[in-house]
């Protein structure tokens, strides 16, 4: 029995008439296939939206004792200019604070079902 598969890699297969699919190779799983085993519960831990929220504030507590840090550096420190190095330090912390939740926001919402679509010829 012959697996379908999405992928272009694949060798083609008939499976009826005007319609094309893939063979799966000995050792490769289709896509679909993988993405419902990795997706199993055998697989897979389960998180609560409690524990993304509570990583999250977590995560977002790290960057502000980070700035608390850098106001007592500036603070402590016999420097000139210390609004200039406040604003340079507090942007820099919410730059990096900023890309950490966006990278911490798109692990928790991949986008795991986008699939290429095949070029068609003109």
């Amino acid at each position: 029995q012959k697996t379908l598969c999405c992928r272009s890699s694949r060798r083609p297969i008939e499976t009826g008439p005007g319609q094309e699919g893939h063979e799966r190779r000995s050792l490769s799983l289709c896509p679909a296939r993988a993405l419902a085993l990795a997706r199993s519960p055998a697989t897979t831990t389960t998180t609560t939206t409690k524990d993304r929220i509570m990583s999250f504030w977590l995560g977002t507590f790290f960057f502000v004792l980070l700035e608390c840090a850098f106001v007592a550096w500036v603070q402590l420190r016999r420097t000139t200019e210390k609004p200039l190095k406040h604003t340079l330090y507090g942007t820099a912390v919410f730059c990096c604070w900023v890309s950490w939740a966006m990278v911490y926001a798109s692990q928790i919402h991949t986008a795991l079902y986008v699939a290429p679509v095949p070029k068609t010829p003109e």
